[in-house]
């Protein structure tokens, strides 16, 4: 029995699937992108979704590939467009823009842009604002600031980030498993 009919789906495999660039920085949505499938005939890709790099935002890109029988793929590309000018939040990858972020309680990256000396760094479990940070929270700079940082449980966390300049950012996160 031979069996010709194509039931495999073209791969689409791309650098990151989540990028960060400054604001006015050109930006190609097609950099980094490949598209592979078991025919040879080409496959077509199109792109859901505009990136505005003249103004600060999250953007999300949807990319499908359809191959000539309609095996289909789909996948999500965010871009972070950011002032490099202003002091910045990063968690594995992801700007902070007013939203939680959602990351694992495994390995955190953390990072900061334009961020002036020493940096202090607070966390309280929960969704806080700044005057909650007045008399309490765990300063947690050290390990995070060394490259990752683990949470210890699952849920809301707020953290209150402030470098030498009293330049701050209060960055809510949801760890999950």
């Amino acid at each position: 029995v031979i069996d010709c009919i194509d039931h495999t789906a073209p791969e689409i495999s791309m650098e990151n699937t989540e990028l960060c660039i400054p604001v006015g920085q050109p930006f190609d949505p097609l950099d980094g992108v490949d598209v592979r499938d078991d025919h040879p005939a080409e496959t077509p890709l199109s792109i859901e979704g505009k990136v505005d790099t003249q103004k600060q935002g999250k953007y999300t890109l949807r990319y499908t590939a359809v191959d000539a029988v309609g095996n289909t793929s789909v996948i999500e590309r965010t871009v972070y467009v950011y002032d490099p000018e202003q002091f910045q939040v990063q968690l594995n990858g992801q700007l902070y823009f007013d939203k939680a972020l959602c990351i694992k309680t495994g390995q955190n990256q953390f990072g900061l842009i334009h961020q002036e000396g020493d940096v202090s760094v607070k966390m309280l479990k929960g969704k806080a604002s700044m005057g909650d940070f007045k008399l309490k929270g765990n300063e947690i700079a050290d390990s995070l600031l060394d490259g990752s940082y683990i949470f210890p449980e699952t849920g809301y966390f707020t953290l209150l980030v402030q470098d030498q300049e009293r330049n701050t950012k209060l960055v809510q996160v949801f760890a999950e498993e």
